[in-house]
């Protein structure tokens, strides 16, 4: 009891500790918790970590302020519903999340790698953007008839039903704040998604897409011109 209260007495300090020096103390604190962080990475005041040993940061990647990331596999045997989403391009264990170099996690965003979530090198997500690669769905997919089904966590187990598909977020993608992805959605290189879309499918290279759900609207960059 007394270790508890200690353990989660340290996480406190370190997790709300301000400035320069909270930054480095966050490092040090997850160095051995994480799969792996780069020195260079900064973990800002009020960043949770969930399941650390399966998030991986990379170098002179930006965890802003209040954001939540969560790693690790659900349970498959806990009477819960679960459809799994496949999604080819997406090569690592269930459970990781992965985020590369020079990217910059907006505040208050939420990360959950529980169904696998890999995000490239210079990516922006912007303040208060969700990316789920697990959700409770609205019904059941094997009984869509069954009234008794509930959404969210606080249904009995077996009234409740799972979406799992791994998410990719390719190199040099942006995406809008308050937007949403949702599970098993590949955002390809190059592309942005609007401030406060839905994202259900995959967005192709060099696409902006807005809405809900989200839908192209126009190329990003325009093409080269050779004479």
């Amino acid at each position: 009891m007394i270790s508890e209260i200690a353990r989660d007495l340290l996480l406190t300090i370190v997790t709300h500790m301000m400035g320069p020096f909270g930054n480095r103390l966050r490092y040090l604190y997850y160095r051995k918790r994480l799969a792996f962080i780069h020195p260079t990475t900064i973990l800002d005041v009020g960043v949770q970590i969930i399941n650390p040993q399966s998030i991986s940061i990379g170098e002179n990647t930006h965890i802003d302020r209040y954001c939540i990331l969560i790693g690790g596999s659900p349970k498959n045997n806990d009477n819960r519903e679960l459809k799994d989403i496949e999604n080819p391009n997406f090569q690592e264990p269930l459970g990781k999340l992965i985020i590369g170099r020079c990217c910059h996690i907006a505040p208050q965003c939420i990360l959950s790698g529980i169904g696998g979530l890999v995000v490239g090198d210079q990516v922006t997500i912007s303040a208060a953007s969700k990316v789920y690669s697990l959700s409770h769905h609205y019904r059941s997919f094997s009984n869509p008839k069954n009234r008794d089904f509930c959404f969210g966590s606080g249904a009995p187990l077996n009234l409740q039903c799972l979406v799992r598909g791994p998410i990719v977020i390719e190199n040099n993608v942006g995406i809008g704040a308050n937007s949403i992805i949702l599970p098993g959605v590949t955002i390809e290189e190059q592309s942005f998604v609007s401030i406060g879309s839905v994202v259900r499918h995959r967005v192709l290279q060099n696409q902006i897409v807005a809405g809900n759900p989200a839908v192209f609207v126009k190329n990003r960059f325009k093409e080269s011109c050779t004479k």
